[in-house]
């Protein structure tokens, strides 16, 4: 069996600090800046909407 997997990060000192993700498992899903080790499932995303969302992560990092 192959999963097929769509995966977008910000990455700080080789630690994923917010991403956004897609595989066949799960579906679609976000690791907040709040919390990047956790998932939280969310609707699909265009290639814009998760650009917007890199920005709004961006602005949260400290």
């Amino acid at each position: 069996m192959s999963l097929s997997t769509t995966a977008f990060a910000l990455i700080e000192d080789e630690q994923r600090i917010w991403g956004v993700d897609y595989d066949d498992l799960r579906g679609w899903h976000v690791y907040p800046v709040d919390d990047p080790d956790q998932h939280r499932d969310i609707d699909p995303m265009t290639p814009s909407e998760i650009v917007e969302a890199l920005v709004d992560a961006w602005k949260q990092v400290p």
